[in-house]
């Protein structure tokens, strides 16, 4: 078919009409089949005979907007809305843009207008239910996006999967969030109903058997999808699409080296596709290879007119690294483009103003980009700031917010951080069992995470289990020996009537403690009771020495007048005695 396409443009001569409309026939037939490079090319040939073909360069705003070049492909959509305000294929791709970019008011304002011309071609009709229904799922509204992708199913036919991809991508998506088995098997179900009809077609056609290889990726089976996509590459060795969905596909089953391989080859053949680069950054990044990872990101947003969503990628991997500024930076840069405001932008420019200590400006950034996007990562970065909110003004509203935010972002994926977020808030409320239930869970995800170990042991002495609290502490400690964490085993120790083990862990504590506030950190809450309980537990050993030097170094930090500093004094006494 391609090679009928340039046949035919080379024998029409100086038929110009003929000629262009051949070019577009060729990118048409290319862009279908997720050659989107080679219809590009097609399209700006076309264009050379032809330059103000609406047909043409509307097809070259499509692939501008499928490789994610979406303000290229802006200024190409505004330069056919000039002369043609009332096209309806211009103006859906024009309302499928405005999607892209998170504009919806935009977006609901041109299908309102297609709505009204009342269109009567199948593939309008199709195109007016998809993107509808893309407007009600960025709304939260399921039921009524899944309607209208069964419309757009209907209307379309076999001429475009995109609405079969959108159902099946929505109903993946409610399956797995559902806590109701039978609903989530029913979906599920669905799912296989919409992809069944594809085999047939996609045993004949490789770009179909692209499309239902990604579908199974979206729906959870990889397998299957390897099958299809393999098969594809295998017909169609130069399809990039192809490549970047089975790389996909190994990296879901775990073989990121073939992921890598394949991404690379298909990068080093076209270096501004920005997906091919953002997914080979995520997949070496997932493979350790960090420094090539960050190295690829600065590559990939050096390139003119890196996209939105090449700056959340980049910028959540800036912030994993710890990089905040530079992260919040691509936050800045992604709301300048969307003027409407963008989920992603928001997090990032949150999790800037959160590490500046600007705790109400990071509350406001983040609760909008959750309320935009119920990312579980969203919600964690939320639950930070209010904590951090409620700490620093002592209003306990934002500490119970902060509480049902981590329970969220548990409940839609658990993590670490948001468990520990949790066991942190229920400690504070003096609920043990609750926090304990919360962080054994994060140990069960990380068991080396050394906060987590160190709470569990808090949560365990407010048991008054003292020997389970003892073995968490000593575990925090072979990970990273801290002061206060010696303290607390040092009490544990104590309780546990371990004089010896308990002398040594106070020791280190006091020690360490010391030298913190001697460097001019600020004052350790817990040092003067420490001491205090080194001295005790030095006297009772009869080891005088190591007594009286912790009760002179009690004293000596002017304690308030209590019992407890009345009786170091006369113990002191009595030491100083003999």
């Amino acid at each position: 078919q391609k090679t009928a396409y340039e046949r035919g443009v080379r024998l029409v001569g100086s038929e110009m009409c003929i000629r262009d409309r051949a070019w577009g026939l060729a990118g048409d037939e290319a862009r279908r089949s997720g050659r989107l490079e080679v219809a590009a090319e097609r399209y700006r040939k076309g264009l050379e005979v032809k330059p103000e073909d609406l047909p043409l360069t509307l097809g070259l705003a499509q692939v501008e907007l499928a490789n994610g070049r979406l303000e290229t492909a802006r200024e190409t959509i505004d330069k056919v809305l000039a002369v043609a305000a009332k096209d309806l294929t211009a103006v859906l791709l024009a309302a499928e843009l405005d999607l892209a970019q998170r504009q919806q008011d935009a977006a609901r304002k041109r299908l309102d207008e297609v709505r009204a011309a009342k269109p009567t071609h199948p593939m309008h009709k199709a195109q007016l239910a998809l993107l509808s229904g893309r407007l009600l799922e960025l709304s939260s509204d399921s039921a009524g996006a899944l309607a209208l992708y069964r419309e757009a199913i209907t209307s379309a036919g076999e001429a475009d999967l995109a609405p079969t991809m959108a159902a099946v991508s929505l109903l993946t998506h409610l399956a797995d969030q559902s806590k109701d088995e039978a609903e989530a098997a029913a979906q599920r179900a669905e799912v296989e109903a919409l992809l069944l009809p594809l085999t047939k077609r996609a045993s004949q056609d490789s770009s179909v058997a692209v499309t239902l290889g990604a579908a199974y990726l979206a729906a959870g089976n990889a397998t299957k999808a390897e099958e299809w996509l393999t098969a594809a590459v295998a017909q169609r060795p130069d399809d990039l699409d192809a490549r970047l969905q089975l790389a996909k596909a190994a990296r879901k089953l775990g073989r990121l080296q073939q992921a890598i391989e394949l991404l690379q080859a298909g990068f080093t053949t076209a270096p501004t596709r920005a997906d091919l680069g953002t997914e080979l950054a995520s997949t070496m990044e997932e493979a350790g290879r960090i420094k090539d990872a960050g190295a690829l990101y600065e590559r990939l947003l050096a390139l003119e007119g890196a996209s939105i969503g090449l700056r959340a990628h980049a910028g959540r991997f800036l912030a994993r690294m710890g990089e905040i500024e530079q992260a919040a930076k691509q936050g800045a840069e992604i709301l300048a483009q969307v003027p409407e405001g963008d989920a992603a932008g928001y997090f990032l420019r949150g999790l800037g103003a959160l590490h500046a200590g600007k705790l109400e400006d990071a509350r406001r950034d983040l609760s909008r980009a959750v309320n935009l996007d119920r990312d579980p990562e969203y919600l964690d970065a939320l639950g930070k700031a209010t904590e951090a909110l409620g700490s620093a003004t002592g209003d306990s509203r934002f500490k119970e917010e902060a509480l049902r935010v981590y329970a969220q972002a548990v409940e839609l994926r658990p993590s670490v951080s948001s468990l520990l977020g949790l066991g942190r808030l229920r400690l504070e409320r003096r609920e043990p069992p609750k926090a304990l239930e919360a962080l054994l869970q994060a140990n069960q995800l990380d068991p080396r995470e050394r906060e987590v170990l160190y709470l569990v042991g808090i949560a365990y002495q407010e048991l008054r289990q003292f020997k389970a609290a003892a073995a968490w502490y000593s575990r925090a400690n072979e990970i990273k020996a801290g002061a206060e964490t010696d303290y607390r085993l040092g009490l544990a120790y104590i309780e546990l009537e371990q004089a010896a083990q308990a002398a040594t862990a106070l020791g280190r504590a006091t020690a360490a403690a010391l030298a913190d506030e001697r460097r001019g950190d600020a004052k350790v809450p817990w040092l003067t009771e420490a001491l205090y309980q080194l001295g005790r537990i030095e006297s009772d050993r009869r080891n005088d020495a190591a007594a009286r030097r912790a009760w002179e170094t009690y004293l000596a930090r002017s304690p308030a007048s209590t019992p407890q500093a009345e009786e170091v004094k006369r113990m002191l006494m009595s030491l100083r005695g003999r």
